[in-house]
């Protein structure tokens, strides 16, 4: 937790002290700054999306396995949470 803590800090303190440095540089013309980010904005989520589309497509695409609501398996195992415990616990006495 220490290290992720760590790190966060160093990344946000680089990403504050470059949005300061931009906005400084920029001075009474942020306004047209605020316009290309609304537009970068804009083209990111529309790549983003597609992206995902295509993501899905192939995946649905891609995908063999047919549901068919009226066939059953052969056999279902159903095994419970205490039948399973006893059985880690018998192998772990084994061993």
């Amino acid at each position: 937790m220490a290290k992720f803590t760590i790190l966060t800090t160093i990344g946000v303190s680089l990403w504050v002290t470059l949005l300061t440095v931009i906005g400084y540089a920029l001075g009474n013309s942020w306004n047209k700054m605020i316009k290309l980010f609304g537009v970068a904005g804009y083209v990111i989520a529309v790549v983003l999306v597609v992206f995902v589309a295509v993501f899905m497509v192939r995946r649905y695409k891609g995908s063999k396995v047919s549901v068919d609501p009226t066939e059953r398996p052969d056999s279902l195992t159903v095994v419970s949470l205490h039948e399973a415990d006893k059985e880690i616990k018998t192998e772990y006495e084994e061993s």
